[in-house]
């Protein structure tokens, strides 16, 4: 996936996405907040370019040239092109479910405050060439809300921030001398090696469930 772009005036791009992974952007949601749909939602990729109206607001607060996560306006005109596009019709509903809680660890925490904060928002966990998750992890310019959504991600299950920690960070810890075959494990120890932790929990989560989509055709 390309990533969310955004331009002055609040033009957005969405590169080589599938539509699980817009609706993600659009709603700002995790992937396991989204339920239903056909297998497709999670194969095909589409490269999308939202276009606002001719609204004073539409590029407000946004002077970057793009960033990593839309602002409110961004995504409710993303919202309205998946429904107009996808023909995509859902209804929310909150269960409870497996979860994680971000928390902060009892080591010493290995972020600072951000230097690049006109910097995208990102966030990598990285493999080695076996393909498998080699420990290094890097942030730069990430809220903890952010950090959870990509914790999120990777973990199949909801993460809830729940650090205390405002504002920005940035990050690097080097790969570990013992990669691990499951990628989960890996993950929660390059957290802990942050100073952060994630502790398993069972969380009422607000979950988006697809009615009714389909596929697009070309314009």
């Amino acid at each position: 996936m390309l990533g969310f772009l955004s331009y002055p005036g609040g033009k957005v791009v969405v590169g080589a996405s599938t539509l699980k992974n817009m609706m993600q952007i659009a709603f700002k949601l995790q992937t396991s907040q989204i339920k239903g749909g056909a297998s497709w939602i999670d194969q095909d990729c589409y490269d999308v370019v939202g276009i606002p109206p001719s609204q004073p607001d539409s590029g407000a607060g946004n002077p970057q040239a793009f960033r990593g996560d839309p602002t409110d306006t961004q995504r409710e005109m993303l919202q309205s092109l998946l429904t107009s596009r996808f023909g995509l019709q859902y209804h929310w509903e909150r269960r409870s479910g497996p979860a994680y809680l971000l928390l902060q660890g009892k080591n010493k925490l290995q972020i600072t405050a951000t230097t690049s904060p006109a910097h995208a928002p990102r966030v990598a966990f990285f493999i080695n060439a076996d393909g498998l998750p080699n420990g290094e992890a890097v942030g730069q310019n990430i809220s903890m809300q952010l950090l959870a959504k990509e914790l999120g991600t990777n973990l199949g299950r909801p993460v809830l921030d729940r650090t205390g920690l405002v504002g920005s960070y940035d990050f690097h810890i080097a790969a570990s001398d013992a990669p691990e075959l499951d990628t989960s494990y890996m993950i929660l120890k390059s957290v802990a090696r942050l100073g952060l932790k994630l502790k398993p929990s069972k969380e009422p989560v607000d979950i988006l469930v697809i009615d009714r989509v389909t596929r697009p055709t070309e314009n």
